[in-house]
């Protein structure tokens, strides 16, 4: 049974024979952001391909972060940075879903904040959503907007979360949040030329990263295991020059991009309608490592 999520309280007010609604005020999202930005990490890499940046998200107090894959493949070194805390050295990768794009790191650090995983399965379009991150380095910026549309993706069992809120290169990895301040994605890529059709991979999917099997590896492991898959951030580019026929900057894995091309294609309509709908916020925009900065 879906819950319904609290866009906005209704009092109502009983005078005499006359029954009148009162329209409370709406979520505050200031308070929303206030709460859930001290578990968003800046993540800051250095590999033989040059530095790469992008956002995390704690998940447990004991130090375990979500991100992209493709935001730590490829790097000798990563740091994470958490709130204005000193920088911690990311020294384990425990899991990751290659499919989906999503990697769990471990911090040697205990007592953080963390955000909750919401259940994917009750995100519907035209839910209010925001997404926290590190577009272009500005750390701890938000921007706002809708659930476009929900969609499996054909041929598989991988589903993406639509959205219209803004994204920018250095928000990949970052939580998409729902108006309790729950994580229902992970931002995982965008189409260029569009600021209303980012793509997110539902929490549900996390979830079972998560609460999996693990097997540490340090970042040359890591590399390794991607590299004997195919996998390489080389490889996810030119896949994406190669199979899509709409131009994705984006690093997405290999297996997904093509599909999500077509699941572009499907989605026109609702990404129109979504901008149509969408609330504007003195929010800085939030997206993902681009190849072209390879």
């Amino acid at each position: 049974m879906r819950s319904a999520l609290p866009k906005c309280v209704f009092a109502v007010v009983s005078i005499s024979l006359t029954t009148i609604p009162v329209v409370c005020a709406q979520v505050d999202i200031s308070r929303l952001i206030e709460k859930a930005a001290p578990a968003v990490a800046l993540l800051e890499g250095q590999g033989p391909a040059g530095s790469k940046q992008g956002t995390g998200f704690v998940v447990s107090a004991d130090g375990l972060i979500v991100t992209n894959l493709h935001v730590i493949t490829g790097m000798d070194k990563l740091r994470a940075r958490i709130a204005k805390s000193d920088p911690f050295e990311v020294q384990q990768v425990v899991a990751f879903d290659e499919a989906r794009d999503i990697a769990l790191i471990k911090l040697p650090v205990a007592r953080l904040s963390r955000l909750l995983l919401a259940d994917s399965r009750n995100v519907e379009a035209g839910q209010p959503v925001t997404v926290l991150g590190n577009p272009f380095s500005r750390v701890g910026t938000a921007s706002q907007g809708i659930i476009s549309a929900v969609r499996e993706l054909p041929g598989t069992a991988i589903t993406v979360i639509h959205t219209n809120a803004s994204v920018s290169p250095g928000n990949s990895g970052g939580p998409l949040l729902n108006s309790r301040g729950e994580v229902i994605g992970v931002i995982t890529g965008r189409l260029r030329g569009s600021d209303g059709l980012a793509f997110a991979v539902p929490s549900n999917d996390v979830r079972a990263v998560v609460e999996g099997a693990r097997t540490p590896r340090t970042l040359a492991g890591l590399s390794r295991a991607i590299a004997a898959s195919g996998g390489t951030e080389q490889a996810y580019c030119q896949e994406l020059a190669n199979r899509l026929p709409v131009h994705m900057p984006d690093v997405i894995a290999p297996n997904v991009a093509p599909l999500l091309a077509r699941s572009i294609r499907n989605d026109t309509a609702a990404a129109s309608s979504a901008l149509q709908t969408r609330r504007h916020h003195s929010v800085q925009a939030g997206g993902a490592t681009k190849c072209s900065t390879r």
